[in-house]
């Protein structure tokens, strides 16, 4: 293997790591749901409203996306989108307000789908050839998925180490904001 066939797959890997990390912060509801509503004291309704704020997000920011990858240098916003998601986790690790975790919520959809959608797809179609392709983006997509299994482990590997067998609320509070540091430190690293 060339060196630059090194090279393109090293920046491939980093994609797929990138990928991989930016979106289970975001859709913590799908392993900890209970624990939330519990952590933050907020409703299953009140959940599904920050939810539907992101989805708001998502639709209005996939079609800017690609025009923002054309302009910007789609690695400076891979970085930029890593780094503000991972801030924002921190944030949403001091267990704000509803209120503020809405807003981190919009704010994680705009550095998720605005700002690294487009341009983490760019990225792996830039890398590859026209006979590449297919291959490229079937281990983005594989990768990505391992990553999530990798790190879906090791969050639950911490949470239950910390929250063992106690159901007491303060417990469940430790738990999951080891947990969310865990995803930030991953996005900001």
């Amino acid at each position: 293997m060339s060196q630059s066939q090194i090279k393109k797959y090293f920046q491939l890997f980093l994609v797929v790591l990138a990928a991989g990390s930016i979106y289970p912060l975001i859709f913590l509801k799908q392993g900890y749901q209970e624990s939330m509503l519990q952590v933050f004291n907020m409703t299953l309704p009140q959940l599904n409203t920050m939810y539907s704020v992101i989805g708001l997000v998502f639709v209005f920011g996939y079609a800017p996306s690609g025009y923002l990858s054309d302009v910007f240098s789609a690695k400076k916003l891979l970085a930029v989108s890593l780094f503000f998601t991972g801030l924002g986790g921190i944030w949403f690790a001091q267990i704000p307000s509803y209120e503020y975790v809405v807003i981190i919520f919009g704010l994680w959809g705009f550095f998720s789908v605005f700002t690294f959608w487009s341009a983490h797809m760019k990225i792996v179609r830039l890398l590859g050839n026209d006979n590449e392709q297919g291959k490229f983006f079937g281990i983005l997509d594989g990768g990505r998925g391992l990553v999530e299994a990798i790190l879906a482990s090791l969050a639950l590997f911490i949470f239950s180490g910390i929250l063992g067998n106690s159901v007491e609320i303060v417990d469940k509070r430790e738990a999951l904001v080891a947990v969310i540091y865990m995803y930030s430190a991953m996005l900001i690293l």
